[in-house]
Order: structure tokens, then sequence, then C-alpha cells
């Protein structure tokens, strides 16, 4: 999940295969990232699917299986860089994508039932960063609590610095909120590399999780950090 949408796109195109079951279940590959693509640029537009999670699911764990499986929220090294370099300037950091998707798999095949996808933008600075967030929940069928957790990390050369979390609900009867949080970096990065990490956790009701929080989370690749603003 390291690429962004157009080269995910690119990809498709060619034939590849991109890997990533939480998008390509349930449609093709290119149907899947069209619906990941305009539900984060305009969440409004999605419609919220009434009803619940089935019961019939629920009562066989190895009915439901989620995507990505388990991102560890406490070591960002270990996530992956997404997003690119804004195009308002090298001091900002774009389109950093998390994706969580519940997939119900049955003899006759695989169904999304629900994903929370969110898209950050990083404006990094030498003693704190500026992140805003724009979050979609589609389609919900309510197997997901519509309530997100976010976990910021400021990293400097593999060590991690300042750590802040914020939370955005969709609220009910909504599928889409935004959000813009200030995060401390624990230290002044002046003359110094910053990596900024952005994870995104997500309560599942569903067997076997029945309340546990997963987590998705990708980073920025390092800036170059002057008296006040860092550059990519």
């Amino acid at each position: 999940m390291a690429a962004l949408l157009p080269t995910w796109t690119t990809r498709a195109k060619k034939g590849a295969q991109l890997g990533l079951s939480g998008v390509n279940n349930g449609g093709t590959q290119l149907d899947q990232l069209a619906r990941v693509g305009a539900a984060l640029k305009n969440p409004a537009s999605v419609k919220r699917q009434p009803g619940v999670f089935s019961t019939a699911a629920a009562a066989h764990p190895t009915a439901s299986r989620i995507t990505p499986m388990f991102v560890d929220v406490n070591n960002p090294n270990y996530w992956a860089v997404r997003g690119n370099i804004g195009s308002n300037g090298n001091t900002y950091w774009s389109n950093l994508l998390n994706i969580i998707s519940i997939n119900f798999c049955s003899p006759s095949g695989c169904k999304i039932t629900d994903t929370m996808a969110s898209r950050s933008q990083v404006n990094p600075g030498a003693t704190s960063d500026k992140i805003s967030i724009t979050q979609a929940y589609y389609p919900s069928s309510g197997a997901m609590y519509d309530s997100v957790e976010y976990s910021f990390k400021s990293i400097n050369k593999s060590n991690v610095t300042g750590t802040g979390f914020a939370y955005l609900t969709s609220g009910s009867g909504k599928v889409g909120a935004n959000g813009a949080w200030t995060q401390g970096n624990g230290k002044n990065y002046k003359g110094t590399y910053l990596t900024v990490g952005v994870g995104m956790g997500v309560v599942i009701y569903v067997p076997p999780y029945n309340g546990d929080r997963m987590w998705d989370g990708g980073k920025t690749r390092d800036a170059i950090c002057s008296a006040t603003t860092c550059h990519y």
C-alpha cells in the first residue's frame, strides 16, 4: 500500500495484481480504486447502507476477515511510506492513505461489508506538525465503530520522539468527516531529519475481534528541518 491511488490505477490498468485484498475483493481492482478515490474526495456523496452486520456471519468467527490483519501501532518504523510531496510546495506531504476493510466470506465468495479509509496531509515543523485528515466510512453495515482513533508519531532516524492521539467521528448517519490537529515533536528538529507517521485504528465488532481495535499506518519520507520549517 506504499503506492498512491494514481499509481495503483496505472498498475492495475497494465494488469498488475496489487495484492491488497481489502481493495481487490468485491469488483475489479479498478472499480474498487475508483470507489476509494471518490469517497475520500467527496465523502458526503457516499450513501450509508442501512442495517447491521449479519448475525449469521457473526456466529462463525472464520466468516469475517480484516485487511490489513495487524499493524503495530507502537512501532511506526515498519509502516510503509505512503503519499507524495504536496502540490503547494515541498513543505507539505499529501495523500497519506490508510484503509481497513471487513470481508464476509461464504462458499459463494467474499463481499466487502465495511471500509474505513482516510487521507492525511502533513505540514511538518521543527517543533510541531500540522496534520489534517479526511475520513470516509463505506459501505457501512455497522460492523465498525465510526469513531476512529489516530496515532501521530514524530520520528528521527528510527527514534520516536513524539506521540499524539486524536479521534474523528463520522457520526450517526454520516460517512465522512474532517479534522485537523497539531502534533508536538518532543524535541527541536532544527538541522536534522523528521519523519511523521499517521496510524488509523478502528474498533471491529464482529468475531473473532469483538471490540478489538485494528490498525493501519503509513508515514512520510524524511524531511530536513530549518529553524522553523521542514522541507521534503
